[in-house]
């Protein structure tokens, strides 16, 4: 990003500190986005005061913008993961803001065979081993991405 964003992105210290940032976000109606908003309000942010700079409908585009270093976004770590190992995006943890959400397995009402029966077995069997260790990794803080 450029100077200006690089040195406002130092002085982020909690959740208030995003106003005025260019934000880059999932599109109005978006359940990620409305999660965002309501632990931003929870922790004293005017939205009002938020510079909503791009309204995106796919992640993948919300990370092209990162990248380019133009604004920065609320991402799941789980999608950032090969960006980061590239060096293409950081995360940036803001003390007080944490945002945990629980996902569900959604199946057929069926029985599932096959391939795909194998693997609901399989993820299940390992659900213990792996809840815990997301709980772990998550307690940094919420996460933002920025470009390099």
């Amino acid at each position: 990003p450029d100077i200006k964003l690089r040195r406002a992105l130092e002085t982020v210290k909690s959740a208030r500190d995003l106003q005025g940032l260019p934000l880059v976000w999932r599109e109005p109606g978006a359940g990620a986005r409305a999660v965002i908003e309501r632990h931003l309000e929870e922790n004293g942010v005017d939205l009002r005061k938020l510079d909503y700079r791009f309204e995106i409908g796919s992640s993948e585009a919300i990370k092209t913008l990162v990248i380019a270093g133009l604004g920065v976004a609320f991402l799941s770590s789980w999608e950032i993961q090969q960006e980061i190992a590239l060096g293409f995006v950081r995360q940036l943890p803001i003390p007080g803001l944490h945002m945990n959400r629980t996902y569900s397995w959604a199946v057929s009402s069926g029985d599932l065979g096959g391939l795909a029966g194998e693997f609901y077995h399989f993820a299940n069997s390992m659900r213990a081993e792996l809840i815990p260790s997301f709980a772990s990794e998550r307690t940094g803080g919420s996460q933002i991405t920025n470009g390099k």
